[in-house]
């Protein structure tokens, strides 16, 4: 996923964007050197996610770009499944962090761009941007790159408006000058797809409380919106679910038995959860939340790095 653009193109977009968004940071430096080792020692992968994130909610000029490898289902089936490992992910200033302060950097990023954009569901604002990783490849072995430069764009003829937000990455040289090379045409992340069926709880109302699914789903958002978020650490927690969830579905229903798996969650943590809301014990509700994600997340999307190198 990604394709060449021109030059002017690559310029009307990034225009539009600091027209729109004119006290946020317009562009990135990733060294070659950086993405290539974001992703060594990893197998069957898809691509990166390029994720945004923010050092300080209250500051626009704490902008990090962390790199976030994705694979393939198991079976091999294209996907977009963020690689989970312990070692935590790279960002551009080289840092190493680890899931948490992962969760925390995105959360800081939608916390600010939620003013911005003040009328765009929580759920359609952008955390991120993927390319495909033969792309990628393709574009950091042109002659004499040494990195590439991340440029937020915003293209407002885009009808839906999380489709706006069209990012590009340059190829530059040592001395971060343009190589008149381009590429966009990646996709948003999450997903844009309202009709995409990406997300757990979704799966879980449709799946096996068919009749009461409205009712279910609007209770887990009062519980969202009523009491997660407004926790200290809130934003974070439901950036879990939103970072973890489409790689979730993807890699269960890759699965032979999936309908046993699904169906033991529902049973198990997801009826828990409903039942501590409806019950208005939301720390309880919190903590089998939190529970539920990690212990899917460690048995689903964990991969350790290998020890030998991509290329």
């Amino acid at each position: 996923m990604g394709a060449p653009i021109s030059a002017q193109e690559c310029l009307e977009l990034k225009a539009a964007f600091k027209e729109r968004y004119a006290d946020q940071v317009p562009s990135i430096f990733l060294s070659r050197e950086l993405i290539l080792k974001s992703i060594e020692g990893f197998s069957n992968l898809s691509g990166i996610i390029f994720s945004y994130g923010l050092n300080d909610a209250a500051v626009t000029a704490s902008r990090r770009i962390t790199l976030v490898p994705t694979r393939n289902t198991t079976s091999g089936e294209s996907a977009i499944v963020p690689v989970i490992d312990r070692n935590g992910y790279l960002s551009n200033n080289g840092e190493r962090v680890d899931f948490e302060k992962f969760l925390t950097l995105s959360g800081n990023h939608v916390t600010d761009f939620k003013k911005a954009e003040s009328e765009m569901s929580l759920t359609k604002l952008p955390r991120g941007y993927f390319w495909g990783i033969n792309k990628i490849l393709n574009l950091l072995n042109v002659e004499n790159c040494n990195g590439l430069v991340f440029h937020f764009g915003y293209n407002i003829a885009m009808q839906s408006p999380c489709r706006r937000f069209q990012s590009v990455l340059e190829a530059v040289d040592a001395n971060n000058a343009s190589l008149n090379t381009f590429m966009e045409y990646g996709n948003c992340t999450p997903p844009c797809d309202p009709d995409d069926p990406t997300w757990i709880f979704t799966i879980f109302a449709e799946k096996f409380s068919e009749e009461a699914a409205d009712r279910d789903l609007n209770l887990l958002r009062a519980f969202r919106d009523n009491w997660l978020l407004k926790q200290e650490n809130g934003q974070a927690l439901f950036e879990m679910y939103y970072f973890l969830s489409p790689g979730l579905v993807a890699e269960i229903n890759d699965r032979a038995d999936q309908e046993t798996i699904w169906e033991s969650i529902y049973k198990n943590e997801y009826s828990n959860l409903l039942n501590a809301i409806k019950q208005s014990n939301f720390e309880e509700a919190q903590a089998i939340y939190v529970d539920m994600m990690n212990n899917l997340k460690e048995r689903f999307l964990m991969q350790e790095a290998k020890t030998e190198v991509l290329i």
